[in-house]
């Protein structure tokens, strides 16, 4: 049985999968519910902006900064006693 918060950071990442296909959908209707056209360019826009934030995140590291340029702190449910976690959590600090 893997730990408590593996489990729970697969549940959170499940739903947020499921929010995205959520609002691609959303999308879809609304398309075809205006113009009555099946419309498939949502998928597009959706791998371009994926691919836009994974090469701003290359080249942020390239650039030797951190992966956020701005400093959040991490929520107070954040998994601080667990050093596995916390090695990959992210902390805000650049």
């Amino acid at each position: 049985m893997p730990p408590l918060e593996v489990v729970l950071q697969q549940a959170f990442n499940g739903l947020m999968l499921g929010v995205m296909y959520a609002l691609i959908a959303v999308g879809f209707t609304l398309f075809f519910g205006v113009l009555d056209v099946i419309h498939f360019s949502h998928g597009d826009i959706f791998m371009l902006g994926a691919f836009a934030g994974l090469t701003l995140t290359a080249l942020w590291k390239a650039a030797g900064l951190a992966a956020r340029p701005w400093p959040s702190p991490s929520p107070s449910w954040a998994p601080s006693s667990s050093p596995a976690l916390s090695a990959w959590w992210p902390s805000g600090r650049a």
